[in-house]
């Protein structure tokens, strides 16, 4: 059983603790989440946070419970809350002595006196439900013990900051059996339902106060409104006893009907089976559970799904990301096929291709209702990657050969030219894309009108995508005897000739970031427009089964494949990813931090990215035949499991050690392209 557990010395202070975040999700897009002190640090934290349109449209309904153990009249407070003075009051941090984030559910170990109540939370996975349980260990002395719990309730947009609204009256029923409460305003959706383990041993005691001013420190350093009001209807109450438990479950709408340990059972079973496939260490272990997080429910395309299949796809990262292609694509076969789930491969395959449009996948779906955005370049050339990773972990023949007339019209839509100008220079056959003011591969930051890094012209990552993709198709063609209305060798190998004669910097031993640049910064190479910037994208030229550099066949290529390497691990590497921007760059910014524009500039600008890692370490492989130095460039990683987002790994760190976790708490390809790798040099 993996688990990651977390000790007084692991937090060291007050700051150490509010840093570190758990997450908990249902499959449905869904999440709780909070600081391990309880605190809630950002706007998008709370113990049920449910997708209303899953899995978007994600709705904060239970922010928090503050907690008092109460021994013999005297008041312990267990909540940690920080306020508008950026004050922390109460203190219950005093009482945590440990916290483990096992996967199926979190656990908060306090203890007060000669008393230790653990506190256990999780989610029932497809249910927007979240459960909390306490039970209280130690030996029974005649001392009278209550637990009182205050519910801070909310509905607001997760993207938001809720403020006291007098005039939004908030309504208050009684659920059957007295069971517990169902709270709502007459205004808003399905209501938000607080149920007891044992109605019989609960009372409430009407308040109905709001609470002023929450201090989210995430959102001050992100320049966002950090401040939040919360309103606290009721207290309740039970009395506990060495050796038992009392819990309660909050939902939206009716909570699943079932018993409390019937259901944690259910979710640790769930789990352990997730964990056992990968038969690696620890660590794989604890990556294939936090893979878990990320697969979720999206409605199907009724039409071209199954009947008997779900729509499946991928949330990007926690908590503000939905899912986009692109990193769907990226992420899918480390989330699913490093760790067994072939049927949920397939679902989200088939998922993505029922949204294809003009060869196109879409880059992002909206949270709010807003059309499909297909501004990609790269999304729907990582589909193809997919699929081939799919059938080498499957030889799903059938799926193959479904899909493949899809395959067939995104080439055909790039040979003849689709959206923002992507289209193959019949010249040399290689990949055009980008138009101004619109950004098109993953370094895809745009600040108003400002596109930061927009590499219009032919980028080296979506050109050794594309020569990736026709060796695909050939290899399709061959291997399956598909009929074709292309000769894909032919192609590939055109489109291999040109891209091995133009991105090879010669001067400087490595690959231009994009030839025949609309906007190539200072320094250029004489008059060529090409781009010199030192970035990693070059490496998936070396790391892609099909990419330019996937067949060594002269010294030359070994040299210069050698060379790119070298200068990727002098110039970007760092323990936790690869820098986006070599230091020596005059745009290179050493810290994530600041406003969102600082941000937005420094994103890939120098910020370093743990999925980059993934490439990195293939093209090492690829060209040095050296598991053991492969794995020891994933070794720190295991470091991330303790800090950031506790048992994930986070979106980025800082580009100057020591590498602080930043961004989302916990990203779908930072733990697919780890997961995927440490397989890789573990078999």
């Amino acid at each position: 059983m993996a688990r990651v557990v977390l000790k007084p010395g692991d937090w060291k202070d007050l700051e150490g603790g509010l840093d570190r975040e758990w997450l908990l999700t249902n499959g449905l897009g869904g999440w709780a989440s909070a600081s391990i002190f309880g605190a809630n640090t950002r706007r998008y934290h709370g113990l049920l946070v449910a997708a209303e349109k899953i899995p978007t449209e994600r709705t904060v309904l239970l922010s928090k419970i503050d907690e008092e153990l109460v021994i013999n009249g005297v008041v312990y407070p267990l909540e940690v809350n920080e306020w508008s003075n950026e004050v922390a009051d109460p203190h219950g941090d005093r009482y945590l002595k440990q916290f483990i984030q096992n996967y199926w559910s979190v656990e908060f170990h306090y203890e007060v006196g000669n008393y230790r109540l653990i506190k256990i939370v999780w989610m029932a996975n497809g249910y927007n439900a979240t459960y909390v349980r306490y039970r209280l260990e130690g030996i029974e002395q005649g001392d009278k013990l209550e637990l009182h719990l205050r519910p801070l309730i909310n509905r607001k947009n997760s993207h938001d900051e809720a403020h006291a609204n007098l005039e939004l009256r908030w309504y208050c029923d009684i659920l059957e059996n007295n069971s517990g409460f169902k709270y709502y305003r007459k205004e808003s959706g399905l209501p938000l339902q607080i149920r007891f383990e044992n109605e019989k041993g609960w009372s409430a005691t009407q308040t109905g106060y709001w609470f002023y001013n929450f201090y989210h420190r995430a959102e001050m350093e992100r320049g966002q409104d950090h401040l939040e009001d919360l309103f606290g209807p009721q207290i309740y109450a039970v009395e506990l006893k060495p050796g038992k438990s009392a819990g309660l479950v909050a939902s939206l709408g009716d909570a699943p009907e079932e018993d409390f340990e019937v259901s944690l059972k259910n979710q640790q079973r769930r789990m352990l089976g997730i964990q056992s496939f990968s038969k690696l260490d620890e660590f794989g272990k604890c990556l294939a559970a936090a893979s878990d997080q990320f697969i979720v429910a999206r409605p199907s395309v009724e039409q071209v799904l199954k009947a008997d299949e779900k729509g499946l796809t991928i949330i990007a990262g926690y908590h503000w990301f939905t899912d986009w292609g692109r990193d769907t694509m990226i992420a899918l076969p480390g989330l699913t096929l490093s760790t067994g789930r072939f049927g949920e491969a397939s679902a989200i395959l088939r998922t993505f291709n029922a949204y294809l449009s003009e060869g196109m996948l879409p880059n992002r779906f909206p949270d709010i209702g807003e059309k499909l955005e297909y501004n990609t370049a790269d999304a729907t050339l990582w589909f193809f990657q997919a699929i081939y990773s799919y059938y080498q972990a499957t030889s799903d023949s059938k799926l193959v050969s479904e899909l493949f007339p899809s395959l067939e019209e995104i080439i055909q839509w790039h040979l003849r030219g689709t959206r923002y100008s992507i289209r193959v220079d019949p010249s040399d056959g290689l990949l055009h894309a980008g138009e101004p003011g619109i950004q098109l591969t993953w370094m895809d930051v745009k600040i108003g009108n400002w596109v930061v890094t927009p590499r219009h012209g032919k980028p080296v990552c979506i050109n050794a995508l594309w020569c990736n993709a026709l060796g695909i198709m050939n290899y399709f063609a061959s291997k399956l005897n598909l009929k074709t209305t292309q000769t894909y060798n032919t192609l590939y190998n055109k489109a291999r000739r040109s891209f091995l004669g133009k991105f090879w910097n010669k001067e400087g031993g490595y690959l231009f970031d994009v030839i025949d640049s609309e906007n190539a910064p200072a320094p250029n190479i004489n008059s060529l427009k090409h781009d010199s910037s030192i970035r990693p994208n070059q490496l998936f030229a070396l790391s892609l089964p099909f990419s330019p550099y996937a067949s060594l066949e002269t010294e030359e290529l070994v040299k210069q494949a050698k060379s790119i390497i070298s200068i990727c691990e002098r110039e970007l590497l760092t323990p936790y990813g690869l820098r986006t921007l070599n230091r020596n760059d005059p745009r290179y910014k050493a810290r994530y931090t600041g406003n969102q524009a600082q941000r937005d500039e420094a994103y890939h600008n120098g910020t370093v990215w743990a999925w980059l890692l993934g490439a990195f370490v293939e093209a090492h492989l690829r060209v040095f035949k050296d598991k053991k130095a492969a794995r020891n460039y994933l070794l720190p990683l295991q470091n991330c499991l303790k800090e950031g987002g506790i048992g994930t790994i986070n979106e980025v760190f800082d580009a100057e050690p020591p590498h602080r976790p930043l961004g989302c708490i916990a990203q779908a390809w930072s733990v697919s392209e780890i997961m995927r790798l440490w397989k890789l040099v573990n078999e």
